[in-house]
């Protein structure tokens, strides 16, 4: 680590790394505030309770991995589900994943064991689960290989093994569900990809393109309705939700009980003209039966996602929640800063109709170019709390840092209706950062989710975050789940005063 960081200090010239460090400096530091002001509280101080394993193989070897975790919240049985691929039962490195889970309760503690969900190791290697919780159930669904890819869903009350569902199969490849539920109508929404898949993420350099990887995919976002007669779903049919197939990718679908309508945000290659690396982001905003009433938004215009490490599969990666009266999606920009490289989360507040807000920052990392074969990663969630009135943002990455070489690190963000950016005890944050770290330093860390409690008290909301994380002393693939439960007051206001501090 120290050896490859020589290097990299070694290839700057002494401008550019005097840059860097100002850079890394203000955001760390944040000493860019140009004047005192009255700053809000929104949800009080946010508690973060200490990191812990949730789930995870203890098998020796190389197949010890545990990863892409999502989770939800059942207010009806106060329990939450987390739900992950895990490589322990493959056979081989070209094997499919199988689906696990593990119920937690209401404080984020383990009940009971992990048991699996799907029947088979036929998960799709590049695709991740989703999971949504209805009345007192949850829905869970996934990618399945084969001639071409599927979608299956299985409804989840206890640890039973049940059958595997079929909800989507045809003759292009289907894949990249994203799940939310409409309480008022009792149907679980999903949204997902017809055709091609374009640079899925990698798998420890494994190849993982199980739905396809080209880069001329033609494919589009769908979303369709579904619910459960018994174990069966019955679903409608789906709509499109791209205005054309272009190439669209790794949707996310989020749902405002307020508003009782859905977005949907995704990635997109219809303006990339020929070149590979080029990505837009795009949303649609749908009523509660999933009807359009105007075209696509455009969020994000040609974003220039490429990588000096080759084998890099970072592209913006949406986020998408509901809260109050509006939504807030979220994704990913990568800027060239000479040997750096800058990573931002982007965030736009969109209402019910009409225009959008302008994009904001969200969080802003300084990192070195990645060399070959430690390609760069990071993932986003998002939830809104109606409680603390508030939005949390989950990320995680594995990058190399010019001061600390290769690391990685799973944060959260605070973010309030209006867009602003809020420190742990609430008040303020003056100028973009990185986030508070809930865990970090070990190898690798693979996606986030995130599920907010809305009954944990009578004032407080909790949160959980859950992320994949080095096993400790293990070998390098050993992943396990993890988990931290953060706890935030309900919504109130409370004025101090920010000193001034000059920029030098």
């Amino acid at each position: 680590m120290k050896s490859s960081f020589k290097r990299f200090a070694d290839s700057i010239h002494r401008p550019v790394l005097g840059l860097m460090l100002f850079i890394a400096c203000a955001i760390v530091l944040g000493l860019e505030n140009e004047a005192g002001m009255a700053a809000s509280s929104a949800g009080g101080v946010m508690t973060l309770f200490s990191p812990s394993k949730i789930a995870g193989a203890t098998a020796s070897d190389e197949r010890a991995i545990d990863i892409y975790p999502a989770i939800a919240y059942d207010a009806t049985n106060q329990r939450y589900l987390v739900v992950w691929m895990t490589l322990r039962n493959a056979q081989s490195q070209s094997a499919g994943l199988t689906v696990y889970g593990i119920f937690l309760n209401s404080t984020g503690q383990p009940v009971g064991s992990e048991f699996a969900i799907s029947d088979s190791d036929t998960a799709a290697r590049s695709g991740f689960p989703t999971v949504a919780a209805g009345n007192g159930e949850f829905a869970v669904a996934w990618t399945a290989r084969g001639t071409t890819c599927q979608v299956y869903v299985q409804r989840v009350t206890d640890a039973s093994a049940r059958a595997d569902r079929v909800l989507l199969s045809g003759a292009s490849h289907l894949h990249s569900p994203s799940l939310t539920y409409n309480a008022t109508r009792q149907r679980y929404a999903l949204a997902f990809v017809d055709g091609d898949d374009y640079l899925p993420p990698t798998l420890f350099g494994a190849q993982t393109g199980d739905c396809g990887d080209n880069v001329t995919s033609v494919s589009r976002t769908k979303a369709m309705e579904f619910y459960f007669n018994g174990e069966l779903p019955v679903a409608t049919t789906p709509i499109n939700v791209s205005d054309v197939a272009g190439g669209s990718f790794r949707p996310r679908i989020g749902y405002s009980s307020g508003l009782n309508q859905y977005l949907v945000a995704w990635e997109d290659r219809r303006n990339a003209s020929g070149q590979a690396n080029l990505f837009d982001v795009y949303a649609q905003r749908l009523g509660s039966t999933l009807s359009k009433t105007e075209s696509n938004l455009q969020l994000a215009t040609t974003g220039d996602y490429t990588n000096s490490d080759t084998s890099a599969t970072w592209t913006p990666r949406p986020a998408v929640t509901g809260g109050g009266n509006q939504f807030l999606a979220t994704w990913f920009t990568r800027t060239d800063l000479g040997n750096a490289t800058i990573w931002s989360v982007i965030g736009e507040l969109i209402p019910t109709s009409g225009e959008t807000g302008s994009p904001f920052t969200i969080a802003e990392m300084t990192f070195a170019q990645s060399h070959a074969g430690q390609a760069p990663t990071g993932f986003l969630a998002l939830v809104y709390s109606n409680t603390a009135q508030e939005y949390l943002l989950g990320l995680t990455n594995h990058l190399e840092t010019y001061l600390r070489g290769y690391y990685s690190s799973a944060r959260v963000q605070r973010v309030s209706t209006n867009g602003q950016l809020l420190n742990t005890d609430g008040t303020t944050q003056t100028q973009v950062g990185i986030g508070t770290y809930i865990d970090s330093g070990s190898d690798e860390q693979v996606s986030v989710g995130l599920a907010v409690n809305p009954s944990s008290g009578s004032s407080t909301s909790d949160y959980m975050t859950v992320y994949g994380k080095h096993a400790p002393g293990q070998q390098s693939q050993d992943l396990d789940i993890w988990g931290v439960r953060g706890r935030v007051p309900a919504s109130g206001v409370k004025s101090i005063f920010l000193p001034l501090v000059r920029r030098r």
